[in-house]
Order: C-alpha cells, then sequence, then structure tokens
C-alpha cells in the first residue's frame, strides 16, 4: 500500500473515531439536560413558555414572515402550541417536522393543530 494511502486510512480511521466520541458526548449532554429540565419547577416551565411564544412572535423576522417552521414540543419541551395557534390565528402558513423515518424528517404544512397525530418514537 503507498504512504499516502496508509496516511488517508489512519486519517479516516482517526475522523470516525472523533464520530464516536462526539456522539457519546452528545448523548450524555442529552441526557444531563433532560435531567435538568425534568427538575425545574412546573410554574417556572409555564413561565418561560410564555415568555418565548412572547418574544417569538415580537421578533421582526416573524412579522415579516409569510411561513413559519416551528417543532411541537412535547412532554418536557417547550410547550409551542400557543405559538402554532398564534400562527394560524395570524393567517400565516405553518409547517411542522414530520418524522419519516430513522433520521429523517419532512416539512409538512399543517392548517389545524387538530392535524397532529404522534410519528416516529412516539412525537
Amino acid at each position: 500500500m503507498p504512504w499516502f494511502a496508509m496516511i488517508l486510512e489512519r486519517d479516516v480511521d482517526m475522523v470516525f473515531e472523533k464520530n464516536k466520541d462526539i456522539q457519546n458526548i452528545k448523548k450524555d449532554l442529552r441526557k444531563k439536560m433532560l435531567s435538568k429540565a425534568l427538575a425545574l419547577p412546573e410554574i417556572y416551565k409555564k413561565d418561560a413558555d410564555r415568555e418565548i411564544t412572547r418574544l417569538l412572535l415580537g421578533l421582526p423576522e416573524y412579522k415579516d414572515a409569510r411561513t413559519i417552521f416551528c417543532f411541537v414540543g412535547v412532554k418536557h419541551e417547550i410547550n409551542t402550541r400557543p405559538f402554532l395557534n398564534q400562527v394560524l390565528a395570524d393567517g400565516k402558513r405553518l409547517a411542522v417536522p414530520l418524522c419519516i423515518g430513522k433520521g429523517v424528517m419532512e416539512a409538512r404544512r399543517i392548517l389545524t393543530l387538530d392535524e397532529l397525530k404522534k410519528g416516529c418514537y412516539g412525537l
């Protein structure tokens, strides 16, 4: 094997090892953040949800937008439903992510929140 092929193979192996390390770091960080989120008092979460919605609706980018893409908060996440309802009430097009397979999402336009159904991973 030529010397440059050996160096390239070594470098590729290093990238894969680093990627495994990054994936493990991300996994650990997600666990820690979930633990912290679950420990927050309910009143704090509700106040934070309201403030986040207020701030989003006040953004010039929101006011100028005709289409909004936003996730639908579940369980311990930010409750985005008040924001989503306001998007629709303001007559804007609303798209949300739809998980169609492992690691694969599509943006789907919805006209009402009644169209939301559980998808992959119970989301």
